[in-house]
């Protein structure tokens, strides 16, 4: 296969194809690598987490993708406590964004999920994804563990946005999903969005 070859496959993530282009791992003659593009943003917290920490997520069964486009994180506020209320708007008989999260002990609370201002449609201004029509409202009965799930497919498309001078490529991600943890490490979607 040669250097500009791509091949194009489909992973299922929760019944959903979303297309990942895998590029070949290359050589050490200056050509680059699989991750040399995503190793300058992969670590970096997208600015919708502000006032939030995101732990790995030990202890929980997930069925995303182990590679490193693909990310799985606990929040966390900053005041240590992974106990946390979500809050999520309603429309179509279904949950849906902007969602909010806070902090039961500090009372922290920030919206974290629009996909009208978050990843990649959003931060281009042309989401057309389904948003809810109410106020979040309290979903959980009590505090609990929250996971949330996001991916950066395509590498292509972040070299892309580097050259282009996009100095926050970590707030370009193409998949958000929250879910609550439960006591066995199960994850149960909340919201589940593409964003791109």
């Amino acid at each position: 296969m040669g250097s500009d070859s791509i091949v194009h496959l489909f992973i299922a993530i929760r019944g959903v194809l979303l297309p990942k282009r895998v590029f070949p791992r290359l050589g050490t003659d200056g050509e680059r690598s699989f991750m040399d593009i995503y190793s300058k943003f992969i670590n970096r917290k997208p600015a919708c987490f502000k006032s939030f920490s995101l732990l790995d997520a030990k202890g929980v069964k997930s069925d995303w993708p182990s590679s490193p486009e693909f990310i799985s994180k606990l929040v966390a506020c900053e005041c240590g406590e992974t106990l946390l209320d979500i809050y999520a708007s309603f429309g179509n008989e279904m949950h849906l964004a902007p969602i909010e999260l806070e902090c039961p002990k500090c009372k922290n609370k920030s919206e974290i999920f629009n996909p009208t201002k978050h990843g990649w449609d959003g931060e281009n201004g042309d989401s057309c994804s389904l948003i809810g029509e109410s106020e979040p409202k309290l979903f959980n009965k009590s505090p609990t563990r929250v996971v949330v799930e996001f991916s950066y497919q395509g590498e292509d498309n972040y070299e892309e946005l580097i050259n282009d001078g996009i100095n926050n490529p970590e707030d370009y991600f193409d998949v958000f999903a929250l879910y609550t943890v439960t006591e066995n490490g199960k994850l149960d979607e909340v919201i589940s969005y593409e964003c791109a």
